[in-house]
């Protein structure tokens, strides 16, 4: 099976394959799937950081990105 990136097939020899996960819908990797991955793109969003105490799937990100960081270094 080729990757995908946004949805698209970019290469049916390409080993790489993408994952798609929307902390907006609560949606994060596993445990077992987190020790398989190799690198996690964070992307902006339209919320600003000083929105936290209104935008509930931020907290719930930053607790995901301290996780990455201090058991999957």
């Amino acid at each position: 099976m080729g990757s995908f990136f946004g949805g698209q097939n970019v290469g049916k020899n390409d080993p790489e394959k993408w994952g798609f996960f929307n902390v907006f819908d609560f949606n994060l990797p596993s445990d077992e799937e987190l020790k398989h991955l190799k690198a996690i793109i964070i992307p902006g969003s339209e919320a600003s950081a000083c929105d936290h105490a209104k935008v509930s799937w931020m907290t719930i990100l930053a607790k995901f990105i301290v996780k990455i960081y201090t058991e999957y270094p």
